[in-house]
């Protein structure tokens, strides 16, 4: 019985199938691969033909070690340093250069890393900043590894910095709920300020009262002579820090509501 098999496959021109036998073994080799690929196979006896088909995944370390899997952390704060690490196929048999990429300039990456002989593995630092005035949204990264054409991605997540309240940065208020306060009119409530970072050692002063470092909100309680027609009350906010530092100072407006 003749034997055909496509570029890549090679099987023998002949197999014999014995006296008294429906079968026969044949071996079958294939060449290394850089890419999945399906071949085929054809046995022909006569005018019978017999077709099959062989997948050939992609050969381990040829023709050398390329990116198999990166890692990273999930998430990261802006300004903090994550560690990434690029793996191979198979262990490296003399030291090798992966390249390394980021997809945002606000996450910085070596642009290479090594893989020493005798290992299949290697770490690097990818390197966040955040902004030197106000805050960076979250947003994603993607890193990848490229070696020989082959490569391969992770995401991370690049979440707003954490470090301590400064100038030109922002804060929010709650909407009080205002309860009466005696038998003239005055109403109270209580109004909550949260920074969008936390008060730097030393601590901060909000509109004279005492925020201890690492705190992100403070309570003041409200004493208005009558609930306002509009609901709406304009107020003056000063933050300063343990220096005596003005770091933010403006009006703002916020909503209060009768309690039920």
């Amino acid at each position: 019985m003749r034997l055909w098999a496509s570029t890549g496959i090679r099987v023998p021109a002949y197999v014999y199938v014995a006296r008294g036998r429906s079968t026969a073994k044949v071996t079958v080799r294939t060449s290394a691969t850089t890419v999945r690929s399906t071949g085929r196979l054809k046995a022909v006896r006569g005018r019978v033909v017999r077709r099959s088909t062989l997948v050939r995944a992609v050969t381990p370390c040829y023709p050398t070690p390329v990116p198999k899997a990166l890692s990273l952390p999930a998430y990261v704060h802006a300004g903090q340093t994550a560690t990434g690490t690029v793996t191979l196929d198979c262990v490296a048999k003399s030291s090798l250069a992966v390249t390394l990429t980021s997809s945002s300039s606000w996450v910085k990456v070596p642009t290479s890393v090594t893989v020493t002989k005798g290992h299949r593995s290697a770490t690097f630092k990818a390197v966040t900043k955040g902004p030197t005035t106000g805050t960076l949204p979250t947003f994603n990264v993607t890193v990848k590894a490229i070696r020989n054409k082959k490569s391969v991605a992770r995401s991370m997540q690049v979440r707003p910095e954490i470090r301590a309240f400064r100038a030109g940065d922002r804060y929010t208020v709650n909407e009080p709920l205002m309860t009466p306060e005696g038998s003239e009119g005055w109403v109270k409530g209580t109004l909550r300020i949260t920074l969008d970072h936390p008060a730097p050692p030393g601590g901060l002063d909000v509109n004279n009262s005492h925020m201890s470092a690492g705190a992100t909100w403070i309570e003041a309680e409200v004493f208005l002579i009558e609930y306002p027609s509009d609901s709406r009350v304009t107020d003056r906010l000063t933050i300063t820090d343990s220096s005596g530092t003005v770091l933010l100072r403006e009006e703002f407006t916020y909503v209060v509501h009768r309690a039920p």
